[in-house]
């Protein structure tokens, strides 16, 4: 549920055993106001990415739009509880009182004004903030996860404080939401090959390379002093 996307791409979250009978993360839609932290493990992860925008994924529509706040933070914990979670001086809020249209069903996307760093290592929590003040249902696919869990509040009365949460209705559960990672691409680096010259006659040259690199495969490109167009052939070897 956790994945490094292809570059430009979301991905991650939709796991087979993906269900919606419980629908207390990332907010119950028939509260007027909750807040949650879900937990995703970062062993999926490739290494460190910069994160755009996450999308939640529904399996039926609401005419009504939501208020939300999304956080985040790169975290040592394994487990989240009424008692232990991330504290919210911890948490970088990347989306601040967002109205996220939830009128279509299927993958529901939420840009961040602030990207977050995810830091390659750590396991990941997200934390949403429901502030909406009105209720009518509808429902989050989620699935229950080997690393990581969720906690959640809610209530009608008065909205719930991130910095000491507290509502009517807490518990925690084994299930997070199915969930999809935007992440930023930067640009690809490849530190060219040391090259020499093996051999040469009137006819042919051979040239040898050393990567720098993790790199096993080469293009390579020739021309002769009249034409104005390389040739390139696809190499696997180091020398040509």
């Amino acid at each position: 549920s956790f994945e490094t996307p292809p570059c430009g791409e979301c991905a991650g979250g939709s796991p087979a055993e993906s269900y919606s009978d419980n629908n207390s993360v990332p907010f119950n839609p028939w509260y007027r106001y909750g807040y949650s932290q879900s937990l995703y493990p970062g062993i999926a992860l490739s290494g460190a990415d910069t994160i755009r925008g996450i999308s939640f994924r529904t399996s039926s529509s609401s005419t009504m739009s939501r208020n939300l706040t999304i956080a985040m933070a790169n975290t040592s914990l394994t487990a989240l509880s009424e008692s232990s979670y991330v504290a919210s001086s911890d948490l970088t809020t990347v989306a601040a009182n967002v109205t996220v249209d939830f009128s279509v069903a299927g993958w529901v996307y939420i840009p961040f004004s602030t990207p977050f760093v995810y830091d390659g290592r750590s396991n990941v929590v997200v934390a949403v903030t429901n502030n909406t003040g009105q209720y009518q249902n509808f429902y989050f696919y989620q699935h229950t996860s080997d690393v990581g869990n969720s906690v959640y509040w809610y209530q009608d009365d008065s909205a719930v404080n991130p910095v000491s949460p507290n509502a009517e209705n807490s518990g925690v559960m084994d299930n997070v939401p199915d969930i999809r990672f935007d992440v930023i691409c930067e640009p690809a680096e490849c530190t060219a090959p040391v090259i020499a010259v093996a051999g040469a006659d009137i006819d042919y040259i051979e040239i040898v390379w050393m990567p720098t690199g993790a790199e096993s495969s080469w293009v390579t490109g020739y021309k002769t002093e009249n034409e104005t167009s390389w040739t390139d052939e696809a190499v696997g070897d180091i020398s040509y």
